[in-house]
């Protein structure tokens, strides 16, 4: 039996990582089942297994046989469900955590760094594709309690501002609260976490808890075979690394197993408590791995807490994690100020709505947490990571101009000045990225005055526009250019890249214009807006004679799934409603008409219970392009969805359950969706006309939220400089507005009539049944007339 195990093992090697070699390993599976094979043969062709690399096909063996019976994590014990197991089959690889983009990730704000990964039942991963986690169990009457056993769990963000992430959960009289948070201390990151136990009896309680760190990854088994402890310094190693470090109480006991020279061994036992466990709780160390037990008994007062504290040592913490860190509640202490004084910087919104304040705070603590980490990085030649050269970076670059982060997009120009940038955009040989650095670059130039800047950048800015202008004038580097309008049936693909490569290099141009200007080059940005307009006209062109355009009713494909392309949909909402296509084009009203039923059947379908796709980008992405038209019903109807569905904590709808916080499917913390969500909310209230000097309040905030009562809204950046308002709308219309470089006019559009009040520091000029236009000024009030009795306007219109 063994050589026969071993021929089937060598065979294996050959195909690894084939997926058609799945049945082949149910094969092996049984194999190791047999009785006649030892345990130590059985061991090394379970090792061996591991090492050949089929991480999915090797989980199976070991979930199914070396697991039975174990404490397994929460993900793995939902997969082995048999009433789940089927539909985890049908995926692939059946034992790779699938589950993972439920998972709530935490890092620091704005700073590029590791991510802690908390899965959705308390289960935590210091490091992304570490190969180890943490697990909290608890001894309760006799009955150990573990995330598997527990029926409910609720997790949230403590704070939705802040990157405080909490999983609570309760059994009897006992609470249990998980609290988990990033800090920079002298140059290093540190995972800080905690675990609370609360007793709610009238009368003491003895309760045993364990900290348990086991080979378990965020997808996967993650191979451990070296693990140890240092009981001075209270630090543990694996892999000869250290990886984290008790604080506070001190433990009962701590249990180590480590594999060393292929012999499994207890290298340290402080007490000898393993008898309080049964011989379920021993399995939970996997043949060939390790792991480590960090044993605590209290015994709690009535309604008083003990807790147990680490702190653990990202990769950035390198050799210093001997060195002396602060406790935990200093620690959260300094996180929550520094966190406070850092959003002071940013875009705040309150409204008396609280579910949308906290999304909407959420969805900035989400955005800032994870931009870093989306889109591809081209290498440039020194080996830096440019993140200008990332294809989706424009819409993360204008979101961090919004909120306030102008001086940090800046930053990201500086390694411009220092790489050969043409031969960077030789080897990637796309016009649109170039396209997109110029265009931000221009955006940088409208929200900012700083000319220094403007110089700094002056020789990458020129390189990388006459690069531009070569690809152009060459055929075969064109966006398409030629070869579309040539075809009398192009496939929708094609139409698609043609259309967007155009709308970059026109918005280019543009930005071109504008920075030729400021840097005192006035023929080339004639030139350059000359460029822009030839280029408008072609997109108008081949858009007319569009032959998608059914008898001219519709803009794209007409078929739902096209419509409704996450591609399709991005290039309506950037290209199409600024200026690119006359706006008044009845195709065009159809098309939006067209995408918008089909999300609402999607949501339909949504609240019944099952997953229609990546829903929530999709609606923010409708909402905002709502907005920017003004049509104030159409975006209420949009983000009501979010209200309803969303969980208030800041997750979309798609990632966790709000009412039940069970994870559904979708990727956690989606950028792309707060992107837009923070966009759209912002220019509800708050929109900015550049080209007609025009600043525009509350064009299409809804009714309902307009008239609940107080909003604040401060932005730190605009093309106007820093803005900020302030208004009562609930039972008689009170604003002020403080703006630091004043348009030329400001226009308040309001969903009711607009009579009886007195305007001061301005002029009005036009006034309509619902429209006031004013001369613009630093500092503006608008409050009641004197004249006018409480509440005597209130029967001028209808309030929802």
């Amino acid at each position: 039996m063994k050589d026969n195990l071993k021929k089937k093992l060598d065979g294996l090697s050959d195909e690894i990582p084939a997926f058609h070699s799945y049945n082949r390993y149910i094969e092996l599976l049984s194999g190791l089942g047999d009785s006649s094979i030892d345990s130590k043969t059985a061991i090394d062709a379970f090792n061996q297994i591991l090492q050949i690399g089929s991480k999915g096909l090797a989980n199976e063996l070991a979930f199914q046989y070396a697991l039975a019976g174990a404490i397994i994590p929460e993900w793995v014990a939902d997969q082995l469900d048999s009433k789940r197991l089927l539909e985890y089959k049908k995926m692939g690889l059946g034992m790779v955590n699938n589950s993972l983009r439920n998972w709530a990730e935490l890092s620091i704000l704005n700073r590029a760094g590791s991510k802690i990964i908390i899965s959705p039942s308390g289960l935590v991963s210091p490091q992304e594709q570490a190969p180890w986690s943490f697990d909290f169990w608890v001894v309760y009457n006799n009955k150990l309690l573990t995330p598997v056993t527990i029926s409910r769990m609720n997790q949230r963000f403590k704070n939705p501002s802040l990157p405080t992430f909490e999983t609570l959960w309760a059994y009897r009289k006992l609470q249990v609260k998980e609290e988990f948070f990033t800090i920079i201390d002298d140059g290093r990151q540190l995972f800080y976490g905690q675990y609370q136990l609360k007793n709610k009896l009238k009368k003491a309680k003895k309760v045993t808890a364990y900290l348990a760190l086991r080979p378990f990854s965020t997808d996967s088994i993650g191979q451990i075979r070296d693990i140890d402890y240092d009981p001075k310094e209270r630090v543990f190693y694996l892999e000869q690394r250290p990886v984290f470090r008790l604080l506070g109480t001190e433990p009962t006991a701590v249990f180590v197993h480590s594999l060393r020279d292929g012999e499994l061994s207890i290298l340290l036992q402080e007490d000898p408590y393993l008898e309080d466990l049964s011989e379920r709780y021993n399995r939970t160390c996997i043949a060939g791995l390790c792991h480590a037990l960090i044993k605590y008994d209290f015994s709690i007062k009535s309604n008083q807490r003990k807790s147990i504290s680490l702190v653990s040592f990202t990769q950035s913490s390198g050799s210093n994690a001997r060195a002396p860190v602060p406790d935990f509640d200093y620690a959260r202490d300094l996180f929550q100020k520094n966190c406070q004084d850092y959003k002071k910087r940013l875009i705040r919104l309150k409204t008396k709505d609280k579910t949308l304040t906290e999304i909407f705070n959420g969805a900035l603590v989400n955005f800032l947490m994870n931009y870093h980490s989306v889109g591809d990085r081209f290498s440039t030649e020194n080996n830096k990571n440019n993140f200008l050269l990332s294809p989706q970076n424009e819409a993360i670059v204008l979101s961090l101009i919004k909120i306030g982060l102008i001086d940090e997009v800046k930053n990201h120009f500086q390694d411009l000045s220092t790489i050969k940038i043409q031969k960077i955009l030789e080897k990637i040989k796309r016009t649109d990225i170039p396209a997109k650095i110029i265009w931000m670059m221009g955006q940088i130039c409208e929200f900012s005055e700083d000319l220094t800047w403007v110089k700094d950048i002056e020789k990458p800015f020129w390189e990388i526009i006459a690069w531009l202008q070569k690809s152009i004038n060459a055929e075969q580097n064109e966006p398409l250019v030629g070869l579309l309008p040539r075809l009398s049936n192009p496939p929708f693909d094609f139409q698609r890249k043609f259309i967007v490569d155009y709308f970059w290099l026109i918005n280019a141009f543009q930005a071109a214009s504008l920075l030729a200007q400021k840097l005192d080059s006035p023929s080339k940005a004639k030139e350059f807006e000359q460029l822009a307009k030839e280029f408008q006209q072609r997109v108008i062109e081949f858009v007319e004679d569009n032959p998608f355009k059914t008898e001219g009713k519709f803009l794209i494909p007409t078929t739902a799934r096209e419509l409704i392309n996450l591609e399709s949909l991005d290039l309506l909402i950037k290209a199409y409603p600024l200026d690119i296509l006359p706006n008044h084009r009845q195709y065009l009203k159809n098309t939006f008409k067209l995408i918008k039923e089909e999300l609402v059947q999607r949501q339909k379908i949504f609240s019944r219970g099952r997953f229609p796709g990546i829903l929530s980008r999709q609606t923010a992405e409708l909402a905002y392009y709502y907005c920017k038209k003004g049509e104030r019903g159409e975006a209420t109807k949009l983000i009501n969805w979010f209200l309803k569905a969303s969980n208030p904590k800041g997750f979309w709808p798609e990632v966790v359950d709000p009412q039940t916080n069970v994870g559904i499917n979708g990727k956690a913390n989606d950028v792309m969706t707060a992107i837009f969500f923070i966009q759209c909310l912002r220019d509800m209230f708050i929109q900015e006309n550049p080209k007609e000097k025009c600043l525009v309040l509350f064009k299409s905030a809804p009714k309902s939220l307009l008239t609940k009562g107080k909003i604040s809204l401060v932005l730190p950046t605009s093309y106007f400089g820093r803005i900020a308002l302030k208004a009562n709308l609930k039972d008689k219309i009170q604003m002020k507005i403080s703006i630091e470089k004043p348009p030329e006019v400001v226009e308040i559009i309001l969903p009711f009539e607009l009579k009886g009040l007195e305007v001061h520091g301005t002029t009005i000029q036009e006034m309509e049944k619902n429209k006031m236009v004013l001369k613009g000024n630093e500092k503006i009030s608008i409050v009641p007339s004197k004249s006018t009795p409480k509440y005597g306007w209130r029967g001028s219109r209808k309030l929802e």
